[in-house]
């Protein structure tokens, strides 16, 4: 009998790169050594899974970030091309699986290749039931010969039953709790040491902030805001997480104090960090901090308005950049005003909005051109049309003169011509008188 093949499994999430991200996965160490500029075809992909000895999985994992870190719609579409290419070549024999949250599904729309199979290959997981739960939560800490005091397991399934995103929360309360354990017994004081599930986010993230002097606890307060953006649809509360760039939240200030900041809610699990190329995504590791932590939830109702109008700012900037830098998307001149007023701008929102109003000084300079040369031909014009009026009315001004001359001088020959006969006719009278 034939041993059974072993199963290869890969795992990645999309990252700002997702080409160079699943050629990394699978192995390239040409992505690996030059991410930004190694492009992964359809036929790298799939020969990359053919040289695997065995079946293959790969699991794709918040695959949201396809949207959220890769703002180019190219990108988008090629990864999504080369992985339903990597499902379906025989001789690759791997099989993918993505997972999204809930609240991005209706976003996977914009992928036209993937459109069959959201109508058959999507699986849905719903929340876990009381049962799943209390299994969740019993079942890991028993092999490990981990029990619980009575009480502790109920509480637990009461507090985490629906909240959303639960098992993150499980997660961390669990651990919390194992780590205050004594003699292999998760006491019910232990439990109460740190909050229950429902205040155990609120006094970790307290009890890390109220060490920080002030000038890091004023970072600590920039960091939070930039990893939430409000969102107004049903189900998900005012603001949810945002994941952002390392890089970015460095930009906010002295970056070695936004790192000396992070660290503490990084090591308390609060913030997770995931290394990308050269940089990381940074995000709260688990979003019901945003309401459970008073002091969080104070920072944002006082800056409400300021995180919609950044989040307008980010999707201004997003469409710029998929549009290929197209001055036509740069912000008008009142967005600029408007977004300029905000506080929390990193060092590419200042570059953007001083972009837009550079874009704008232009169309002004080359407004106030076209103003001046119409100004100067009309000038032009007007100087000439004057010269052409003064021309002509010292010409009909010359013609009435020598019209009046000429009619002085028949007025003048005339008289001659009557003065004249008035003679030839006196000496004719006295020629007669002589004569008689």
């Amino acid at each position: 009998e034939e041993d059974e093949e072993e199963l290869r499994i890969h795992t990645m999430v999309p990252t700002r790169f997702p080409l160079e991200a699943l050629a990394t996965a699978l192995g390239s160490r040409q992505a690996q050594t030059d991410a930004e500029s190694f492009a992964l075809s359809t036929e790298q992909a799939v020969h990359l899974a053919r040289v695997e000895t065995g079946p293959t999985l790969l699991v794709v994992y918040q695959f949201e970030e396809l949207f959220s870190l890769c703002t180019r719609e190219d990108r988008q579409q090629a990864f999504a091309r080369v992985l339903l290419d990597l499902a379906s070549d025989e001789q690759a024999r791997t099989t993918v699986v993505v997972a999204v949250r809930s609240e991005s599904e209706d976003r996977l729309v914009a992928l036209p290749v993937l459109h069959d199979l959201l109508r058959t290959g999507v699986l849905r997981l719903s929340a876990l039931s009381p049962v799943n739960l209390r299994y969740a939560i019993e079942r890991p800490a028993n092999a490990l010969n981990v029990g619980f005091e009575d009480g502790v397991v109920a509480r637990l399934v009461e507090e985490i039953e629906g909240e959303f995103a639960p098992l993150p929360l499980l997660q961390f309360t669990m651990l919390a709790l194992w780590q205050r354990r004594r003699d292999s017994i998760i006491s019910a004081s232990a439990l109460e040491d740190i909050g229950g599930a429902r205040r155990a986010l609120e006094k970790a993230a307290e009890g890390v902030f109220v060490r920080l002097i002030p000038e890091e606890a004023n970072c600590a307060r920039r960091i939070f805001g930039r990893l939430v953006q409000a969102d107004e649809g049903p189900g998900h509360g005012d603001f949810k997480r945002r994941r952002a760039l390392r890089s970015e939240l460095r930009s906010l200030e002295d970056p070695s104090r936004v790192d000396r900041v992070m660290q503490p809610f990084v090591s308390a699990r609060l913030l997770s960090q995931r290394p990308i190329e050269r940089d990381a995504v940074v995000e709260i590791t688990h979003e019901s901090l945003i309401r459970s932590w008073p002091r969080f939830s104070g920072w944002l109702e006082d800056s409400r308005l300021m995180l919609r109008q950044h989040a307008q700012l980010q999707e201004a900037m997003a469409r710029w950049r998929e549009g290929n830098r197209d001055p036509a998307d740069l912000l008008s001149p009142g967005r600029i005003a408007t977004f300029s007023a905000l506080t929390e701008l990193d060092a590419e929102e200042k570059g953007f909005l001083k972009r837009s109003a550079e874009h704008w000084r232009q169309v002004d300079l080359r407004k106030a051109a076209r103003r001046r040369w119409i100004y100067a031909a009309i000038g032009l014009v007007a100087v000439l049309s004057a010269a052409g009026w003064w021309t002509a009315w010292k010409s009909r001004r010359s013609a009435v003169a020598l019209q009046h001359r000429a009619e002085a001088n028949a007025t003048q020959a005339d008289k001659q011509r009557d003065l004249t006969k008035a003679a030839a006719t006196r000496a004719t009278a006295q020629e007669q008188v002589a004569a008689g």
